[in-house]
């Protein structure tokens, strides 16, 4: 029969192949240097284990250690603390705290981890990082250890971290984790926002927290190389910490803007396909995340793109029937832009001819009219440039008549004109007149 031990014994043996030893950490207790024999202080997971009676002793606490049971009973005064080998629950008089490390044997020593012993005995528990030493002060403390609330009027934070690098999108989480002091209160704001975000302790002395922004949290959909600051707090005491990287947060995606063909419209088998995505101030397009699909087919690779112009131009005529585009972006943020419309070709134009007698010079005044020969019961519209639109009536069976009186306002001179023929299933189609208004 295997021994229930042995997988209990392989976990401690890869915990310790994975410990950092540092044989330069120091521990005072109350000013006074404890000394080590055989295995020292070992970092494990961020977290300082010590020897079991040699620290636990000069704080004033009785240690009961039972090899059958791989148990450890620590006690001063009235607080009662229990650990078991391997195992991340403890027992601080009858409720159970979680561990980030639990304790283990390492070259033949059994050790706990300093803070959380020291923490639930009474003791106030600092490590200062620039000379690796732990300073641990009793301050005649009898124990008031219950597992819920910090028996230190001094809180001390060991780190603060956050998962957020480069830029956060819409919908995306933040996670924030805060190592100190335990029984505090503890929480997260962003320097120049209203965002205030607590923490929840998990395990002894470990804070951790997520959040999503929102606009109307961050006052709006953009927020750049902002600090991000940890807090940890008792009754009489507090703490504060600045992140080691800024936050940049973009919660808008690009906008689209379809050029040609426009939705429902009748072109020729050559028709350029063209897209422009634009995300303002926002995190900038990713370029390598433009994409352009026809009918379910991938033609990016054959596509040009450039300054958030995406434009496709046929090798060879498309054949006849209805084709499906559909164009997505994402900014550098990872935030999705796409549009999905559909345009027609090879059907016979329903236009004939496009004139007007908009030639010469055009003077205030002057009617212009426009003159359409298309399939009758249409709806056609003439369209001069990207200055305005003006519908045309049906005079006669298949043609379209719009007038147009040149505004003092007006510079039309080169201007393009083009009309835009609706047939009864709402597909449009498109014919420009030859040449452009005013001088040639």
């Amino acid at each position: 029969m295997k021994n229930k031990r042995a997988i209990p014994s392989l976990v401690m043996a890869l915990m310790v192949l994975s410990a950092t030893s540092l044989a330069q950490i120091k521990v005072n207790v109350d000013g006074n240097p404890v000394a080590f024999t055989g295995t020292g202080p070992t970092k494990v997971g961020g977290r300082v284990l010590v020897p079991l009676r040699g620290v636990m002793e000069k704080l004033g606490a009785t240690v009961e250690w039972t090899p059958s049971l791989q148990r450890i009973d620590a006690n001063k005064g009235s607080t009662k603390v229990v650990l078991i080998i391997g195992q991340r629950n403890a027992e601080v008089n009858g409720n159970t705290v979680s561990l980030d490390v639990p304790a283990m044997i390492i070259g033949g020593s059994t050790m706990v981890p300093l803070r959380f012993v020291g923490e639930a005995i009474g003791a106030e528990v600092k490590w200062l990082a620039d000379t690796n030493t732990v300073e641990i002060s009793t301050g005649g403390s009898g124990g008031s250890g219950t597992g819920g609330g910090t028996g230190t009027a001094t809180v001390e934070i060991d780190q603060f971290t956050h998962n957020a690098g480069g830029w956060v999108r819409a919908g995306q989480s933040v996670e924030f984790l805060l190592e100190g002091t335990r029984g505090a209160e503890a929480w997260v704001t962003l320097r120049g926002t209203n965002v205030k975000i607590p923490l929840r302790e998990v395990a002894f002395g470990r804070y951790t927290g997520s959040w999503k922004p929102t606009a109307e949290a961050l006052g709006g959909p953009l927020l750049e190389e902002a600090r991000v600051m940890g807090f940890l707090a008792s009754r009489s005491s507090e703490r504060q910490i600045q992140a080691g990287s800024l936050m940049n947060i973009d919660l808008q995606k690009p906008q689209l803007r379809v050029i040609s063909p426009v939705a429902n419209s009748r072109v020729t088998p050559r028709a350029r396909i063209e897209a422009r995505f634009d995300d303002g101030a926002g995190s900038g397009l990713d370029a390598k995340a433009i994409q352009l699909l026809l009918n379910g087919n991938d033609l990016t690779s054959s596509a040009s793109i450039s300054n958030g112009l995406l434009r496709f131009e046929p090798r060879r005529d498309l054949p006849n029937g209805k084709y499906t585009v559909k164009v997505s972006a994402k900014d550098v943020a990872g935030n999705l832009s796409s549009g999905t419309w559909s345009f027609e070709v090879g059907a016979p134009s329903p236009i004939k001819s496009v004139t007007h007698d908009g030639s010469g010079s055009l003077q205030p005044g002057q009617v212009i009219t426009f003159t359409v020969m298309a399939t009758p019961k249409g709806k056609v519209l003439i369209e001069l440039g990207d200055l305005f639109k003006r519908s045309a009536r049906e005079v006669s069976p298949g043609k379209y008549v719009a007038d147009y009186t040149v505004r003092t306002t007006d510079n039309l001179n080169g201007v393009k004109v083009t009309a835009a023929f609706t047939d009864s299933n709402g597909v449009v189609s498109r014919l420009a007149a030859p040449g452009v208004l005013g001088r040639r």
